[in-house]
């Protein structure tokens, strides 16, 4: 799948376009299926941000999914990278699978945000 955007940039003519391969058959990464204790077949690392719920694991899934991405930049031609996440209508549990969605957003673009604040 491939898609192309225009975008109008400071009066000037942008055009972003990325594709997604369908490696997983449409379905997120191998290893990021958030819905363990209510779905038999995703029993993936939940991330777990608070101390008292246990070991923090933040650092560990979000080295794993850059990982991921770093594996398949050679497959693109082009520096824009889309990541689907999830199966259509398969989630038992959505709103846990999107809360650990969002966690890995923010915590991705918390990392970026820092590594920003270096240059």
């Amino acid at each position: 799948m491939g898609m192309r955007c225009d975008v109008p940039l400071l009066f000037l003519a942008q055009t972003l376009f990325t594709e997604q391969h369908h490696w997983h058959n449409h379905k997120g990464p191998l290893g990021f299926c958030w819905e363990g204790q209510y779905h038999s077949a995703c029993m993936d690392e939940e991330f777990t941000d608070n101390e008292s719920q246990g070991v923090v694991n933040v650092d560990r899934i979000i080295e794993r999914f850059l990982n991921y991405i770093i594996s398949r930049i050679p497959t693109q031609n082009h520096s824009h990278f889309l990541v689907m996440m999830g199966d259509d209508y398969t989630h038992s549990q959505p709103d846990h699978f999107m809360l650990n969605n969002e966690k890995l957003i923010n915590y991705l673009n918390q990392r970026v945000m820092h590594l920003k604040s270096f240059d």
